[in-house]
Order: C-alpha cells, then sequence, then structure tokens
C-alpha cells in the first residue's frame, strides 16, 4: 500500500495509510449568525462528534472551498485531544459564497481515522453559505421625524438619522433630481441644509444606505414664504409655478381681510414675475394680524399646495413729509 506524508500548518506530520477507520456523520453548525436574513451567515459553530469512543489521542484538519470548485483550502488544525465527545470550531468566513467544508481526523502517531477528500467524497459536511461580518448587516431604518418647516430667506437644518449605521446618505423631492432650490444634502452625514428660496410642499425621498441595502422614507417639507403688509396700504404678493405649464383653478384657505386671490393675465405675469402663469394676492388689509394662508393651484395635471405666512402691521401713522395748501 503506497503512503503518503500529511503535514499540517501547526508541523504536526506523520505517515499513514490509506484506508479510513471511521467516518464522521454526526456533523453540524450552531451559533449561526445571519442579521439581514439573506441566508448567508456572517459566523458560524462547526460541531462534530468524534469517530472513536474514548482513549485514543486526536486531532483534525479542518478544510474548505468554495462550491463548485476542486481545490481544498486549509483552515486550521486542532490541538491534541482525547477522543471525547463533541468537538466544534468556530467558523468567521469570506465574501459572500457558499462553501463545502472537510474534517479529517488523525490519531496522533498512528493513522488517519476520517479523511473523505482523499475517498473521493465532496466532504463531511453538506455546503453552507457564509459571508463577512460587513456584508452581514441588515438595511438602515430610518429614524428622523417625517415632517419639517422651514421659511425662505432663513437658514435651514435637517437631520437624517437611521439604524444600523448608515455609510451613504440621499434626497430627492419626488419626481426631480434636485432639492428645493437653496437645499443641498451632505452624502455623508445625512444633513439638508442650505437658506431655500423656493417655497411649497415637498414630498423629499430619503434614504441611508449600507452594505445591507438601503432604507427609504418620504419627508413632508413645508418651506413658507413670509409676507408682510400694513393696514390701508396695498398689498400684492405674486406667486408662481417654476416652470411654464398651464394653469388651472387656484384656491386658499381665509385670507386677512381685505385681500383676495386671482389668476394674472399671461402677457401681464410675464410682465411682472416673468412668467407666462402666475397668481396673486392683493388688495388693501383691513386689519392687523398674523395669517398663515394655505393656497393651492392646479399646474396642467399637478396640484401645488403651498403656504404663505402673511403679516399685516397696524396702519401706519400719517408722515409728516406728505402737506398740502388750502385756498
Amino acid at each position: 500500500m503506497k503512503s503518503k506524508v500529511i503535514c499540517a500548518a501547526v508541523l504536526i506530520c506523520l505517515v499513514s495509510g490509506s484506508a479510513r477507520a471511521a467516518t464522521i456523520s454526526d456533523a453540524f453548525w450552531t451559533f449561526t449568525t445571519d442579521n439581514d436574513l439573506d441566508g448567508f451567515v456572517q459566523s458560524a459553530t462547526l460541531n462534530w462528534t468524534e469517530p472513536f469512543a474514548g482513549g485514543a489521542t486526536l486531532y483534525e484538519n479542518i478544510f474548505y472551498r468554495p462550491t463548485g470548485t476542486t481545490n481544498w483550502i486549509f483552515f486550521q488544525q486542532t490541538s491534541l485531544h482525547t477522543a471525547v465527545g463533541t468537538r466544534s470550531v468556530s467558523i468567521v468566513s469570506g465574501s459572500h459564497n457558499q462553501y463545502d467544508w472537510e474534517i479529517d481526523v488523525y490519531v496522533f502517531g498512528n493513522s488517519i481515522a476520517d479523511d473523505s477528500r482523499y475517498s473521493g467524497n465532496d466532504a463531511d459536511l453538506s455546503a453552507y453559505k457564509m459571508e463577512l461580518s460587513s456584508e452581514d448587516v441588515n438595511a438602515p431604518v430610518i429614524t428622523s421625524s417625517l415632517t419639517k418647516a422651514g421659511v425662505v430667506g432663513t437658514a435651514f437644518a435637517y437631520q437624517i438619522t437611521a439604524t444600523n449605521s448608515p455609510t451613504s446618505f440621499n434626497a430627492v423631492v419626488a419626481g426631480r433630481t434636485v432639492l428645493p432650490f437653496g437645499l443641498t444634502i451632505d452624502p455623508f452625514t445625512g444633513i439638508i441644509s442650505g437658506t431655500p428660496i423656493e417655497f411649497g410642499k415637498f414630498q423629499i425621498t430619503l434614504t441611508a444606505s449600507n452594505g445591507g441595502g438601503s432604507g427609504n422614507a418620504t419627508l413632508n417639507l413645508d418651506i413658507h414664504y413670509p409676507a408682510r403688509g400694513a393696514v390701508g396700504l396695498p398689498f400684492y404678493f405674486y406667486f408662481y409655478p417654476t416652470d411654464n405649464t398651464g394653469a388651472g383653478p387656484i384656491s386658499s384657505t381665509p385670507l386677512p381681510g381685505g385681500l383676495s386671490l386671482a389668476a394674472l393675465d399671461p402677457t401681464y405675469a410675464v410682465q411682472v414675475v416673468g412668467k407666462s402663469v402666475a397668481a396673486a394676492i392683493y388688495g388693501l388689509p383691513t386689519t392687523a394680524g398674523f395669517t398663515s394662508v394655505t393656497f393651492t393651484g392646479m399646474y396642467t395635471t399637478e396640484t401645488i399646495t403651498a403656504t404663505i405666512d402673511i403679516s399685516i402691521d397696524p396702519a401706519p401713522a400719517p408722515s409728516s413729509l406728505i402737506t398740502g395748501i388750502t385756498i
């Protein structure tokens, strides 16, 4: 019978015959960790029952290979021990793949006890799916508040927060590729900041990502526009969509006393705001106070809703610079 020399990484070497004295049949996995529930685990404990009952001094060589490949790769050699009960070793495997595992058991100073690699079998254990710990993570879940208000011309900041340690962030307005004008997002910190110059109610798709995937949520952002007037003085506030789509009906919640709402004639709108589609709140305010007005406009097929904060000051005192002559 032709013999072979088997050497392990820690220099336990012996000469053995090719006959097998026993076969490992009771091998199993425990303490598996699959955080993202994708069927791959980042770590596990490989267990097996010794093929001898007491007395013999044994050690094991453990090998693995990506499923479907031919060459076995040495993983670990166990320390010398007496063949009693169940043995185990912790496995933390390489990148997202399926692996075969093989346990070779040796009787120290004598012969190989179980060596399925040389007997033509694929493995003592069925294939097992392993991945790096960095790959075995749940996708983030966004936890920050999903409502936020801002004011045109006033500094704005909003922090996206999420579980599972996101590594990147993004935010865009639904149907667009950018945020409201004046705002930007830091893709590394998840902070949306800036000074808005566009007002309205926006649905912003928030995204937080890591190695396990991406989590999304919708932020309802209401950017108000501050408008100011005074009792008895002409008040005009013009507003228009960012494109030149056709206008439909426009309505609003109650306006301060003395003010009205109407669409502008397209020719006049171009002269006033440079857009053919525009509307105005206008009139002579009659009562001082603060009113938050929500208006809704139909532009082509899109309904746009926005909020204007109207502050009406008391009527100003008569100016001493205005005089007349009585004849």
